[in-house]
């Protein structure tokens, strides 16, 4: 198929779009899908506001969005082993059969799609949308599909070649990224959105420069969307950085100050050397609920390596618990931990885990998800050479490819996510702190260190019989199975 690149600088809407407009957001087959109320189609939805602008006929199916209180759908498409660990891959998402019948209920009302848009928001999900593209040439023959978002901006060629769309968009569009998207294009508008904080959000060129939004353009987003109904705002943006702290304090005393009934996310946006005593006090009465604090990476010619110190997270944490009215050890305050990195260091990554499970109380672990052009460097020469021919899926970040490719085994991530897990794992609501001060922590330690976790240890206390195998007492107290004759 001659499927046409064109770059969104170049791209014109009035000439490239007949009057009816179908815009797809496609499902998505995936081992997992994180925080996937948070999934929202931002470049679609602002093309969609544009369209309308131009007196357009606009219709949108977003094969992700869930109406309130629902769960997202998802089946089973299969099973990947690797290295003795099966990994179930799902369709997350609107199935294809209902998108037919949804498609072929505008036909029934004689509405006839001239150009259908397709997004895809990240690389690794190409082949739904594949596939999605390949349903709605049989369903809808005579349109002209164009495909943009994630995918083709950093695999053009791959997009170009595989998806089946008539044309490819690549990068953004400059009239589309100045606008709101329009959520008036769902039924039911969503209790979350997304937001921005920066202008002309990207994450797939590091040498864009981006300025912080008119706080006035940002209120009225933020206004117009609660008049819909969405309570639930995320900030999207790749990091609030340093230097434009005074303009997101400024934001937040605006957004305070219009007393509206909505509340805030961020996302792993905010670094622990960004937040202080004052703008968690400003976050606090903007109504900032849930903190999940950035993993600052740095990296080297062989190496990579975390750039922000234990004691910066232990001082954002105090300024937000004191100012910002966050409660310790809580699902409301994480840190991000960037893992899976090629020739990382495990040793090093559990230690820092472990130490941040105790100053925070809950840790996210984000395997690292390569991006093209974005990561370059003889770190990553080193591993990409080892993967022969090149497809995206294979860099899915829940595999931990790169890691792979550098020598580490499958089973090491899975140790370190089971005491990720065992880390956050809450009782009545809140984390225990293994490095804590408290007795059971400080008996915890001591078991490990005296070896008493391990309940069939040889002792030497029977002289008739030097293997006699005996429970450590400690261990026995401490899980209650010590005889109580008083009862």
């Amino acid at each position: 198929m001659n499927t046409k690149i064109i770059s969104g600088n170049e791209f014109d809407s009035l000439r490239n779009t007949g009057i009816k407009v179908l815009m797809i957001c496609p499902p998505v087959y995936d081992f997992r899908l994180e925080w996937p109320h948070w999934h929202y189609p931002t470049g679609l939805l602002q093309l969609g506001a544009l369209l309308q602008q131009q007196k357009k006929d606009v219709r949108l199916i977003d094969c992700l969005h869930t109406k309130r209180g629902e769960q997202l759908l998802r089946h089973k498409i299969g099973t990947q082993e690797i290295q003795g660990h099966k990994f179930d891959k799902w369709h997350f998402g609107l199935p294809y059969t209902e998108l037919k019948t949804r498609i072929e209920k505008l036909l029934e009302e004689d509405w006839k799609p001239d150009t259908i848009f397709v997004t895809s928001l990240n690389s690794i999900w190409w082949e739904s949308v594949r596939d999605t593209i390949a349903l709605l040439k049989k369903l809808l023959p005579k349109a002209k599909t164009i495909l943009g978002g994630a995918y083709p901006t950093v695999e053009p060629e791959h997009a170009a070649h595989h998806s089946g769309a008539d044309k490819i968009i690549v990068g953004s569009v400059p009239e589309v990224v100045r606008l709101s998207p329009n959520l008036s294009l769902y039924q039911e508008s969503p209790y979350s959105t997304g937001i921005y904080f920066y202008t002309s959000p990207s994450i797939y060129k590091k040498s864009q420069v981006q300025h912080p939004c008119a706080v006035s353009k940002v209120l009225k987003e933020v206004k117009d969307k609660a008049e819909l109904g969405v309570r639930e705002f995320v900030f999207f943006d790749e990091e609030i950085r340093l230097e434009d702290r005074e303009a997101f304090g400024e934001l937040l005393d605006k957004v305070a100050a219009a007393d509206l009934d909505v509340h805030f996310v961020l996302p792993g946006s905010i670094s622990p050397h960004t937040i202080t005593q004052d703008l968690a006090r400003k976050m606090r009465r903007a109504r900032v609920t849930q903190v999940c604090l950035r993993c600052d990476l740095h990296f080297d010619l062989d190496a990579n390596r975390y750039t922000t110190n234990l004691s910066e997270y232990q001082r954002c944490v105090n300024a937000l618990v004191k100012s910002g009215s966050f409660e310790p050890r809580k699902e409301n305050l994480a840190a991000m931990l960037v893992v899976g990195l090629p020739y990382e260091d495990l040793d090093a990554v559990s230690e820092r885990l472990i130490q941040l499970a105790h100053i925070v109380g809950s840790v996210i672990l984000v395997p690292f998800q390569y991006v093209p052009n974005l990561h370059t460097g003889p770190l990553f020469d080193r591993a990409l050479a080892q993967n022969g021919s090149f497809s995206p899926e294979k860099f899915n970040s829940k595999l931990y490819p790169l890691a792979l490719f550098s020598g580490k085994k499958l089973e090491e991530y899975m140790e370190l996510t089971r005491l990720a897990t065992l880390l956050n794992s809450k009782y009545r609501s809140k984390t225990f702190d293994f490095l804590g001060e408290g007795f059971a922590a400080k008996m915890f330690r001591e078991s490990i260190r005296s070896e008493g976790w391990n309940p069939f240890r040889k002792t030497p206390k029977s002289d008739e019989n030097p293997e006699t195998i005996t429970l450590d007492p400690s261990l026995m107290a401490a899980g209650g199975l010590q005889d109580d004759h008083s009862r």
